[in-house]
């Protein structure tokens, strides 16, 4: 592990999208069935907005029960009462998601603050496999964590749930940078 890390994680519920997203994607959901109806005969494409549109209440619901359990636990309070300068954490309410972000930092295990994140990631991973028993919440959260340090081959990643939303929206990427 290498002296300084970036890391982030990402923990979603439902698709990430505001409702007047998914209210487009429905639009253009149906507008698109219109146009594959060629020969007069009636097409019902899948509408995924139609279909996000139904489950968004129970999205919103179970971040709301989510949020309010983690807020309240003592363990998790450098997450939500942002104490670290140098730590970014968002909590988006509409989009239904806690994005966490920190550049050049020590993540070692053996701090404190470190630990409260690792600790977060498991509660989070536990959730969502309890969650994953459940026949009506089935697939309703995903998550990402990604740790980037200085050495080329110190990259760390875990996902978890219904993991191509989130491992869409984070993953590692080591670029090219010129200081001439």
């Amino acid at each position: 592990m290498g002296y300084r890390s970036d890391v982030g994680y990402l923990v979603v519920f439902g698709v990430c999208k505001t409702p007047e997203e998914i209210a487009k994607r429905k639009a253009d959901d149906e507008e698109f069935s219109k146009k594959l109806d060629l020969e007069g005969k009636e097409v019902r494409a899948m509408n995924m907005g139609e279909k996000w549109e139904k489950e968004y209440p129970l999205w919103q619901k179970a971040f709301k029960t989510f949020l309010t359990d983690a807020k309240s636990r003592p363990e998790f309070r450098y997450i939500f009462e942002d104490e670290m300068e140098y730590e970014s954490v968002v909590v988006d309410e509409e989009r239904l998601y806690i994005k966490f972000s920190a550049e050049s930092v020590k993540w070692y295990e053996g701090y404190e603050d470190v630990q409260c994140h690792i600790k977060f990631l498991d509660f989070v991973e536990q959730y969502t496999n309890d969650l994953e028993q459940s026949d009506d919440m089935n697939s309703i959260i995903s998550w990402a964590f990604v740790r980037i340090g200085e050495d080329n081959d110190d990259v760390d990643s875990r996902t978890g749930g219904e993991t191509y939303v989130a491992s869409d929206l984070l993953y590692p990427v080591r670029s090219v940078q010129w200081n001439i």
